[in-house]
């Protein structure tokens, strides 16, 4: 098959009935179509188009295309966009499936002026719009639990430094969870037990162990000293610490 790129690049009187016959069109992993410029028939598509719309061949070809828009104003937007620039790329706009759903596309548009025609290739977002927004929900649930506990939640990388606290650090340290990222874990362990602490978290990563907790005493900044009681989970990276999660309770009343 002759390399008809370049003619159809550079070639505004390229055929559409070539390019439809070609290799890409047929098995493009896109939506591609071509409509008349007014969106009164669809001239040409793609298998992928009509699947796309969980349509056959013979309900899209020679007919409107406006009702399948889920909002027609997307299209003018992005015809108001082509007429100025001649094309756009990656435009967010929602088509209704045959079944009613609304699908997600990225469409990237050509106009061709003199041939009232526009061209176009539609990419479906539409799973991954849905993982994008269950990513969210469930990053939304998981910052309401961190921030709406009333215990101390830190995340510390290998050498033991303070990436993450939750707003409880000022309560449990006296120090902002600013204030805390960057310092050591362990300059806030009470100083007689901070020998029986690192032993145990020497233990820890030698024997490569996952979850475990522990008690040892804070000092708040304030120079009070209490009683802590952690749950810690650490994380391995090619058989290296790679960073430690660890929820903390105050358990000082009920040791003394």
């Amino acid at each position: 098959m002759d390399d008809i790129t370049e003619q159809r690049c550079t070639d505004p009187s390229f055929t559409q009935s070539k390019f439809a016959g070609c290799h890409f069109f047929d098995n493009s992993p896109f939506a591609l179509f071509r409509s008349k410029l007014d969106g009164s028939e669809i001239i040409n598509a793609n298998d992928k188009f009509f699947e796309l719309l969980g349509l056959t061949r013979e309900e899209v070809l020679g007919k409107p295309f406006l009702a399948r828009y889920a909002d027609p104003a997307q299209r003018d937007s992005i015809l108001c966009t082509v007429d100025d620039k001649g094309h756009i790329v990656d435009a967010e706009v929602q088509f209704i499936h045959k079944n009613g759903e609304v699908r997600d596309c990225l469409a990237s548009v050509t106009v061709f002026k003199e041939e009232g025609v526009l061209e176009g290739i539609l990419l479906d977002v539409t799973e991954r719009k849905r993982t994008e927004a269950a990513l969210l929900k469930t990053m939304g649930l998981y910052r309401d639990f961190v921030e709406g506990t009333s215990d101390l939640v830190t995340q510390v990388d290998e050498t033991g430094r303070f990436l993450f606290v939750n707003r409880n650090a000022e309560k449990y340290f006296g120090w902002s969870p600013a204030e805390c990222i960057g310092k050591f874990a362990f300059d806030f362990i009470h100083p007689e037990d901070r020998p029986k602490t690192a032993s145990a978290f020497q233990e820890w990563v030698g024997s490569g162990t996952e979850s475990v907790t522990f008690e040892n005493r804070q000092i708040r900044r304030s120079g009070e000293v209490y009683d802590i009681l952690w749950t810690i989970n650490l994380y391995y990276e090619d058989n290296k610490l790679k960073q430690i999660n660890s929820i903390a309770r105050d358990v000082t009343i009920q040791r003394r």
